[in-house]
């Protein structure tokens, strides 16, 4: 702090002794002496929220006649049974043949334990995933058939 104040007491004594400093630099010294420290954040606030009104969102009900009932209710049920759509049937489960642990075995003699994805790609499993065909891989180690 001493350090400032002998800064600021300097510059004085330096403008009062020279009297061949203009007006300009007389003003520089001062803004220099005088800076206020910076915000980093503004404190003005640009975009307030204002509310559009203070009343409360209104809904009217209007009661319906029983002709207008009736129409709408037939028109839900109609809409309803094109939407409706039966799911699919599962399969049920298939199992597995001798040719294809066969081929099971030579994939993963080709590409090793793991890369189901590649052995999928070698030969067709009859829609069958990585993770059926890993299953299956326990199943034949498990059993000692590998």
């Amino acid at each position: 702090m001493k350090d400032l104040e002998d800064v600021v007491t300097k510059d004085v004594s330096l403008s009062e002794t020279s009297s061949e400093s203009t007006e300009d630099e007389r003003e520089k010294e001062s803004t220099v002496c005088l800076r206020t420290k910076r915000k980093l954040l503004s404190t003005k606030v640009i975009d307030a929220w204002q509310p559009d009104s203070c009343k409360k969102p209104l809904v009217s009900v209007r009661r319906l006649s029983r002709n207008e009932l009736v129409q709408r209710l037939s028109e839900k049920s109609t809409d309803a049974s094109k939407d409706e759509q039966k799911p699919k049937p599962r399969r049920g489960k298939r199992k597995w043949t001798d040719e294809l642990d066969q081929c099971l075995k030579d994939g993963v003699g080709r590409h090793g334990p793991g890369r189901w994805s590649r052995i999928l790609m070698d030969h067709d499993f009859e829609g069958r995933t990585g993770i059926m065909l890993k299953d299956r891989w326990r199943v034949l180690t498990r059993n000692h058939l590998v």
